[in-house]
């Protein structure tokens, strides 16, 4: 058994630790300081982990992820069920084939061009 030695604590303290070594059925109030330091040390175990997934979640997203916009994004989803494909994937891949294989760009697409150059 480990050594022990008293330590002060307020009255206020000592009773509520008194009140969860009786809900929790432990026998002295060392039990009492050491279930709630294991709680703790768990405690900060799963916020540690919540923390490390978010963070992993954020760099997933920056990965594959592509933001569009609201308004954007209803545009590609109309056109994607206008040429009937199932998945956002799908249309990238005909817009990026038919940019690849094209040989001509119409006027009005480079004038949108352009435009979407000179705001960057």
């Amino acid at each position: 058994m480990a050594e022990s030695s008293p330590m002060r604590i307020d009255n206020q303290t000592k009773l509520d630790l008194e009140s969860y070594k009786d809900k929790k059925r432990l026998k002295t109030h060392s039990d009492a300081v050491e279930e709630l330091l294991r709680y703790h040390h768990v405690n900060e175990l799963n916020k540690q982990k919540a923390f490390e997934e978010k963070e992993a979640e954020k760099a997933r997203k920056a990965a594959e992820d592509i933001y569009v916009g609201a308004e954007l994004k209803i545009s590609f989803n109309n056109l994607a069920n206008d040429l009937g494909l199932r998945s956002h994937t799908a249309l990238i891949h005909f817009l990026m084939e038919h940019y690849g294989n094209s040989e001509t760009i119409h006027k009005s697409t480079f004038e949108v061009f352009k435009d979407l150059r000179s705001k960057n």
